[in-house]
């Protein structure tokens, strides 16, 4: 019977071994997962940084674009009533 106890003992000693291991391997995954977290956190962060950037960009040429649609528009008023002034005096001649 001391023996049984023994062969036990020492199974309970195998199998608690194999478990310091396994969560060890655990563990190391563990540090492998959240450092790799952590790094496509950063990578995410710098991406919506550049998206920010690219948005304040778009929206001051929208606005630039804008300003020279109004600019082109008012050019062209001008145009159109110098050649219609132009028309009337070539009348008048």
């Amino acid at each position: 019977m001391g023996s049984e106890w023994k062969d036990k003992a020492e199974n309970l000693e195998v199998e608690l071994q194999q478990c310091y291991k396994a969560q060890a391997r655990l563990s190391e995954q563990l540090v492998v997962e959240v450092a790799e977290c952590r790094a496509s956190k950063a990578l995410v962060q710098e991406k919506e940084a550049i998206i920010n950037d690219l948005r304040l960009e778009l929206t001051k040429a929208r606005d630039e674009f804008l300003q020279l649609k109004v600019i082109a528009e008012e050019k062209t008023k001008s145009i159109e009533l110098v050649i219609s002034e132009n028309q009337e005096l070539k009348a008048q001649l």
